[in-house]
């Protein structure tokens, strides 16, 4: 039988692939080299684990594995549509309805293992300040009690009585976790909830700090990859995951494409490398082999530097006169800069605002685009108008420049009328052409 003709591999999938096993395989040869194996690891509570810190590492890189295997199956989505059969079985089936429902269920796949290594790797950064025995045995402690007080109250409030075996172990673990005081500073353990009162009973759910509290900590100590791969922001980390994770009826929906699911396949190869290279950090492990060739490819041809500083922190002044959302013509009249290190912009429309009734907005600093620095709007604005509207050249000459600003503001609606800003347009265009820019 003549054998059919293979498909091509998309140098995408081949990259996709290639990462993938660097990770399955970086992750094995970690757990290889901590100090526990598989059946201590499975016959051992972690806090009566004697190396605290390789029991909690090693489960770590059992949820990279987790994900690199789950990986393979994603791949059949992942080829470009006119590619792929279950896409065209679909389409001929039900249209565009069941093609839109089961890439939403694939990327709501996607998000969930998403959000879980984000959880993941800001508690890894974090452990980074607290890198002991004790601090690790202390967490391991407080996530096997939390789970009995929370078995415990699941017996009382759905059967009406106390399990006194749950009790018992509640008493154990609450015992082992105070005992941590004595070699601890329990105020340095950022996972705990600061308000939690050791002398009194403890509710389920109340020992440790929330997601958000830890993920915020997180972000203000990671480097400029690691707050790429966290998301930068809560937004971006948790809340839009948590869209597709739980039910999501009249809320914002996702947008589905091959693109969007191969982008977000991609972030979860960043992040499972992250977590990888800061697991060896903390593990005290050098890094060698696959593991160097990860970090090397994290901080020259993977490093977001520039990006990230292009879209966070860019250089604007107040009176830059810029393009905000994309399209709408702004001048810069004030800038803040927040802990985390990220830049956002007031702006006043000098075009016509999207709302009348808000004719200043805070944008983000990826949201606004430089059109001309205020030390140059003169110039250019006088160039622009020696063709449309000499006899106001000279004005624009000897005018400061506040009042400067000021007429351009007035002036908006006219320069739209005459072609003026379509000008801006085309030049913005021609030097943004790659800006990934939002569109309404």
């Amino acid at each position: 039988m003549e054998k059919q003709p293979q498909e091509a591999m998309s140098n995408d999938e081949r990259g996709r692939g290639l990462l993938r096993g660097i990770v399955l395989r970086c992750a094995r040869t970690l757990q290889r080299a901590l100090p526990i194996n598989e059946a201590t690891f499975r016959g051992v509570i972690g806090s009566a684990c004697q190396n605290s810190r390789a029991f909690y590492l090693y489960g770590v890189l059992d949820e990279v594995l987790k994900v690199g295997t789950i990986m393979l199956t994603w791949e059949g989505f992942l080829k470009e549509s006119d590619k792929t059969e279950l896409e065209k079985i679909l389409q001929n089936e039900d249209g565009p309805h069941m093609l839109r429902v089961t890439r939403e269920a694939f990327m709501d796949e996607q998000h969930l293992w998403s959000r879980k290594l984000i959880e993941l790797l800001s508690d890894l950064i974090l452990f980074e300040t607290t890198n002991s025995q004790e601090y690790y045995r202390l967490f391991l402690t407080c996530e096997i009690l939390d789970a009995y007080l929370g078995l415990q109250r699941d017996f009382t409030e759905f059967f009406g009585g106390q399990n006194l075996n749950a009790g018992e172990s509640i008493k154990l673990f609450l015992s082992t976790a105070k005992q941590s005081r004595r070699s601890i500073n329990f105020t340095e353990a950022w996972f705990l909830n600061t308000s939690t009162n050791w002398e009194r009973p403890i509710r389920a759910g109340n020992l440790f700090c929330s997601t958000r509290a830890r993920y915020k900590l997180a972000l203000q100590r990671a480097n400029t990859n690691q707050k790429i791969a966290l998301g930068i922001s809560y937004e971006n980390a948790y809340a839009t995951p948590s869209r597709s994770i739980h039910a999501n009826i009249g809320g914002p929906s996702l947008e589905t494409s091959q693109k969007i699911m191969q982008v977000t396949s991609g972030h979860v190869i960043i992040l499972a490398m992250e977590i990888i290279l800061q697991a060896h950090k903390l593990a005290e492990i050098p890094l060698t082999g696959e593991a160097e060739f990860v970090d090397k490819l994290v901080k020259t041809h993977a490093d977001s530097t520039e990006a990230f500083n292009s879209v966070t922190g860019k250089a604007l002044e107040v009176g830059d006169i810029v393009f905000a959302y994309a399209k709408d013509l702004c001048v810069v009249i004030d800038k803040n800069k927040s802990v985390y290190g990220y830049s956002s912009y007031k702006v006043r429309y000098l075009s016509k605002p999207p709302l009348p009734e808000v004719p200043e907005d805070w944008y983000p600093a990826k949201y606004v685009h430089l059109v001309c620095p205020h030390k140059q709007v003169r110039e250019n604005l006088i160039h622009i108008l020696k063709t449309h509207f000499p006899t106001r050249v000279e004005n624009i000459r000897t005018m400061d420049d506040k009042e400067l600003v000021n007429m351009l503001a007035k002036a908006a609606l006219e320069m739209y009328e005459n072609g003026v800003i379509d000008l801006f347009l085309k030049q913005y265009a021609g030097s943004h052409k790659s800006s990934g820019n939002p569109t309404r």
